[in-house]
């Protein structure tokens, strides 16, 4: 449910002309740190599964390219 979440809120960050990174691998150390954790003064019982960082880009974005077809269909019948 949490990326669920979390890809809404970087769809919506690119619409604002955001940028924005999903965090995912930091998070186990996080939760093995409590003096880390305190630090996010989150309410009683909840334990981050992820994270996202959000900011203005350097550069602007640009327009999607559509992707090439790079893999190959083999339908069996």
């Amino acid at each position: 449910m949490g990326a669920c979440i979390i890809e809404n809120m970087l769809l919506a960050a690119t619409d604002l002309g955001l940028g924005s990174v999903y965090l995912w691998g930091f998070i186990r150390a996080l939760n093995d740190s409590p003096d880390l954790l305190k630090k996010l003064d989150l309410p009683e019982g909840f334990t981050p599964v992820s994270a996202v960082a959000l900011g203005y880009p350097v550069e602007p974005f640009t327009e999607v390219k559509r992707l090439e077809k790079t893999i190959s269909i083999n339908i069996v019948r």
